[in-house]
């Protein structure tokens, strides 16, 4: 029989450990959820939930409470807590420095939290999506797991699901290219799917990498968590590349999604007559940019490759024109805030590097006007038109 919280257990509770418990209490995209949390936050709708598990709640959360209430489990809480520990892992919330900013672009749809394993520092490289069929053909896993190679060793982070085919490829160029990659999954980082590819993800923590999902340990990858996650994929990806895919697949609804919060798609023209393309020649007739060179897929990140070849480093200068940066430059520059200043240590935890080398790509970055500070804190300068 399930545990039953009470007044005393939610004493013992931290706002991370009510954020982990609200993922197991629901599914993924529960917009009446991430309303209530809004209002009370993650502790004091569990809090509210525990007080009301035994009497009946109207209005808007009625019929919420109710599938919320059944999945009230103290022991399965503490369970997680203790599993994280096991398995070296641990839990993001989306107020963490680390946390992808473009997961936010969904609203209510936003996750509440990502459990993880593995190294959550990869989050900080600028991502990118590649994404396609469980069954290619030789071009698409030639051309995946190229495309990853080359990105990862510019130093972007290639994500894709951990399925079979062009998801396999791309995580396996980004290891040969000894770059990094992040797998999303369906079900939990504790069991990944497919378990086929068991040493795949052993390779991928062991290399650095990371897995990530919005459900927790345990959870059985489900048909619909596959749907949710793909919403994941697009969010915490500056751009989407769909390599090769049916003209409805899984790499489709995962393009889509970008498509909706206003995120970059590419797509790899195939042959006219693939049934293994038409859905990468289906988004080239709506919004897709046709995507034939690793360069191409650079400009969708919003870097521009430097003469001679993009495989040894980005010239990321300004889009206006500018002297190219250094990947530590770089790095800095993308986690600087716009509007409001931040501190040295929250700018250095956020792009994932020492005190010592965020001071010398802030200098870097002042010297070359991208780089403002006011009292000690730093923001990104103005650009003149």
């Amino acid at each position: 029989m399930a545990g039953q919280l009470g007044s005393q257990a939610m004493h013992t509770l931290s706002e991370r450990d009510a954020a982990m418990a609200w993922t197991r209490i629901t599914e993924a995209e529960d917009v009446q959820a991430s309303k209530l949390i809004a209002k009370l936050g993650y502790h004091g709708a569990l809090e509210w939930l525990v007080k009301v598990k035994t009497t009946e709640v109207s209005g808007e959360y009625q019929g919420a409470s109710k599938r919320w209430k059944a999945r009230l489990d103290e022991f399965a809480f503490e369970r997680d807590r203790r599993g994280l520990d096991q398995i070296s892992g641990g839990f993001l919330m989306p107020d963490d420095p680390l946390w992808p900013s473009g997961l936010s672009d969904w609203g209510p749809r936003t996750p509440l939290g990502l459990w993880f394993r593995g190294n959550i520092e990869a989050l900080s490289a600028p991502c990118i999506a590649i994404v396609g069929t469980r069954d290619p053909s030789q071009y698409g896993t030639r051309i995946a797991t190229d495309f990853a190679y080359e990105l990862t060793s510019l130093g972007v982070a290639v994500v894709s699901g951990g399925a079979f085919g062009i998801d396999a490829a791309a995580h396996k160029g980004a290891l040969t290219a000894a770059g990094q990659t992040i797998v999303v999954l369906a079900g939990g980082v504790d069991r990944p799917y497919p378990a086929h590819n068991a040493s795949l993800f052993s390779s991928i923590l062991e290399s650095g990498g990371l897995l990530v999902s919005e459900v927790p340990l345990g959870a059985s990858p489900h048909r619909h968590r596959f749907l949710a996650r793909n919403r994941i994929i697009a969010g915490m990806t500056r751009a989407t590349i769909v390599v090769e895919a049916p003209f409805r697949s899984g790499a489709i609804n995962t393009a889509r999604h970008a498509l909706e919060i206003g995120h970059e798609v590419g797509a790899i023209p195939g042959p006219i007559n693939s049934a293994r393309s038409a859905g990468c020649h289906r988004l080239l007739r709506e919004n897709a940019t046709c995507v034939t060179t690793v360069a191409e897929a650079v400009e969708l990140l919003g870097y521009t490759p430097i003469r001679g070849g993009v495989q040894t480093e980005l010239d990321v200068a300004e889009r206006a024109g500018g002297r190219p940066q250094s990947p530590l430059s770089l790095r800095v520059q993308d986690a600087l805030p716009v509007s409001r200043p931040a501190s040295v240590q929250k700018i250095a935890a956020t792009a994932g590097l020492s005190i010592q080398e965020t001071m010398r790509g802030l200098g870097s970055l002042e010297m070359e006007g991208r780089a403002r500070s006011t009292e000690g804190k730093w923001q990104l300068a103005k650009t003149r038109a």
